[in-house]
């Protein structure tokens, strides 16, 4: 991995780049941010953000919203998922800080359909789906095209509407047939609803339309692991962290079938915890999910109380997670009865 400095470096002799980037790219080997209180943070991009990736400096626009923290130089954060670079601090928003910027942009009228867009997607991830709906559905006046959809379809996903989530990648897939990240999208609907078929060709059709998708092994895993095929979802949980050692949702899969797999042969619970922990680091202890694959591998290690804790905590942030109440609980009680989880 190139430090930001030495991507910003060398994009200067490919592109024209700004006085003032060049200044604040020094500045940042004497002083910067503290890596701790960033790595996991969720951010958004400012109106012409720039990224640097390898030798290239690229606009935010292809990106996923939000951007997750993964390292940090100076002032210069490492993000992203699938894709990865570095960013300013000064080109990024908190949570906390986005709505505010995206709307003084909105009142503007400048960049209205990008502003809506990341705006709705801070609802998104804020448990806010009605305002989320609502801007994406601005948003659509001005630009239905496939991304909207699946941004919108995403918000309804996450709201636990798997109906209008579906019918909304459908439409990003009528017009971009291979629109990945809206397979992969319908794919996870498909599978909470418990169509795994419907799931897994939509997985294969991602990884068929661009094979180093991650993500999309690590949800394929999830499937294989919920047929309790616990060798085919390993091996796809391995390939997704040959793509990317930071894979979430491969950290996460792989605590499940290490904590709480019926078949006691793949059950590891020390092995359970570093993957659970990694999960939720990369999280920054925030996702319920990920919180409850760390409570599972703690219960397997026999420590119900700390399981417990973790639950505790893991339901202060179901409000972006409605549909996770509900198996948190019913894993909290096995926590409480002293009994580890089986699934």
């Amino acid at each position: 991995m190139r430090s930001p400095r030495q991507v910003f470096r060398r994009a200067i002799s490919l592109v024209i780049l700004s006085v003032a980037t060049c200044v604040l790219a020094t500045s940042a080997r004497a002083q910067g941010l503290d890596k701790d209180s960033w790595v996991g943070v969720k951010i958004m991009p400012k109106l012409n953000a720039q990224i640097g990736v390898d030798n290239r400096v690229l606009n935010t626009l292809a990106w996923r919203l939000p951007y997750t923290v993964q390292d940090v130089e100076g002032y210069y954060l490492y993000v992203g998922e699938q894709q990865k670079g570095w960013i300013h601090r000064r080109d990024a928003l908190t949570l906390d800080e986005a709505p505010r910027y995206y709307t003084g942009l909105i009142n503007d009228g400048e960049q209205l359909s990008w502003a809506l867009n990341n705006r709705a997607a801070v609802w998104t991830f804020k448990g806010e789906f009605d305002l989320a709906i609502a801007d994406y559905n601005d948003e659509m006046r001005l630009n239905p095209g496939p991304i909207a959809y699946n941004n919108r379809g995403y918000t309804y996903y996450r709201k636990g509407d798997y109906d209008r989530a579906i019918n909304d990648f459908n439409q990003a897939l009528r017009q971009e047939p291979n629109h990945r990240l809206a397979l992969c999208n319908r794919g996870a609907s498909y599978q909470q609803k418990g169509d795994y078929e419907a799931a897994m060709a939509d997985y294969n059709q991602a990884i068929r339309a661009s094979p180093n998708f991650t993500i999309a092994y690590a949800l394929r895993g999830h499937v294989w692991r919920a047929k309790q095929e616990y060798d085919r979802a390993t091996l796809d949980y391995q390939r997704a962290f040959d793509l990317d050692k930071n894979c979430i949702e491969a950290y996460a899969g792989s605590a499940w079938i290490r904590a709480a797999c019926p078949d006691e042969v793949y059950r590891d619970a020390a092995k359970a915890l570093n993957n659970a922990t990694k999960a939720c680091e990369l999280t920054e202890f925030n996702d319920p999910e990920k919180l409850d694959a760390l409570a599972a591998a703690q219960a397997e290690s026999g420590d119900f109380a700390a399981a417990q804790q973790t639950l505790k905590k893991a339901l202060e942030y179901c409000f972006a997670y409605p549909t996770a109440v509900s198996k948190i609980k019913a894993h909290a009680e096995l926590y409480r009865a002293g009994k580890p989880c089986r699934e």
